[in-house]
């Protein structure tokens, strides 16, 4: 079975098809079991919150482990099944590799693009809130002495805010609207 693998030209594609796909198991195991995926330092594991790379581009990415590892694995076990499975000559079995291993690269840069578009932040900017309606969740003391809730849908989210109003006491259960923003991430409001 090994001779198979080992002997003549198959040698040129078994060690990389072997080397990628031990690699590529390795990260999909550290990966699985909570690790950062570590082997690979590049761009693919550092993309921010706002879908940035961190000053990384796709075409670093291109060189990162993660896609050598990819190319390594696709150009072996391409090559290899083009070299035992058709009749071809070596330099046709050769492009059919590199085609191969440019193909998993290619499939990996949109499996990340897509799981960056995927990323969102959870957070929203209290000034969306300016402007709304919402309901006092939580009474209201008066003349801003303290602080109640009130519920209001921001960005098609229901958000329960902190709120002071500098009239008299809002009841829950109440209508208001909201009138400022407050540096303590506060809003103020009023009755509807």
């Amino acid at each position: 079975m090994l001779d198979a693998f080992f002997t003549g030209n198959a040698f040129w594609f078994s060690v990389p098809a072997f080397l990628g796909t031990v690699f590529f198991l390795i990260r999909l195991v550290a990966l699985s079991i909570g690790g950062h995926g570590h082997i690979d330092t590049h761009a693919a594991d550092h993309v921010g919150a706002d879908g940035s790379h961190d000053g990384h581009s796709d075409a670093t990415q291109l060189l990162s482990i993660q896609s050598i590892t990819g190319f390594m694995m696709g150009f072996g076990w391409g090559g290899l099944g083009a070299l035992k499975g058709t009749t071809w000559d070596m330099i046709w079995v050769i492009l059919c590799g590199v085609a191969f291993g440019m193909f998993i690269v290619w499939i990996q840069l949109l499996m990340l693009s897509g799981m960056r578009k995927l990323q969102a932040s959870g957070n929203i900017s209290i000034n969306r809130a300016m402007g709304s309606q919402g309901v006092v969740y939580i009474e209201i003391p008066g003349n801003s002495t303290g602080k109640g809730q009130v519920t209001l849908v921001i960005d098609d989210k229901q958000r329960i805010l902190n709120a002071i109003t500098p009239d008299e006491t809002i009841p829950s259960k109440t209508r208001v609207n909201v009138i400022g923003i407050n540096p303590d991430n506060t809003i103020t409001v009023r009755r509807a």
